[in-house]
């Protein structure tokens, strides 16, 4: 069977740059408040990768990486799939319905009740969604701007950013400066 690839862009310092080409490995983001959860994140266009840099890395020499992602059908949880993304709420609805109902004694349910953010909601159910089926190995989602930072273009079209993680690091193959 044919293996699925894309191509995912990754904004970062050049010293951190030329660390991951010589190592051919990035390390994981972790927050509690990353988007798509724990992971390795790329951007579906090198235009996205260089905003990050540019308002990321303020001051200093940035690199834009491009890494190929090759990874099975099976593999990709793409939220931008109304199917998948019902799937997460309802995964996401019945964790927390069940903590609660059964007073559980499970560690996540205590940061659960801590979700003060949007970010920190998706992060916690994107983890979860993980925890859940460890051979999901990438997540990927179109953000739309806050309203409030939405812009007129003359086409009329809303700028969007199609974001991509990682958590199965033999997906990513050749990492290189672009």
């Amino acid at each position: 069977m044919d293996k699925n690839r894309m191509i995912g862009y990754h904004g970062t310092t050049k010293e951190n740059a030329e660390q991951i080409v010589k190592s051919q490995h990035f390390y994981d983001s972790d927050s509690d408040h990353e988007w798509l959860g724990r992971g390795v994140y790329f951007f579906s266009f090198k235009g996205h990768a260089q905003w990050w840099n540019d308002i990321r890395f303020r001051r200093g020499e940035t690199e834009i990486l491009r890494a190929h992602l090759v990874y099975e059908r099976w593999q990709l949880w793409d939220l931008d799939d109304p199917e998948k993304l019902d799937a997460l709420d309802r995964i996401m609805d019945t964790y927390l319905r069940a903590g609660e109902s059964a007073g559980s004694k499970d560690p996540r349910l205590r940061t659960a009740a801590n979700l003060d953010t949007v970010e920190k909601r998706e992060c916690f159910a994107c983890n979860l969604l993980k925890d859940q089926f460890p051979a999901i190995g990438i997540l990927a989602h179109t953000f739309t701007p806050w309203p409030w930072k939405v812009q007129t273009h003359p086409s009329g079209f809303k700028r969007a950013q199609r974001q991509i993680c990682v958590s199965d690091h033999s997906i990513i193959k050749k990492i290189e400066i672009i």
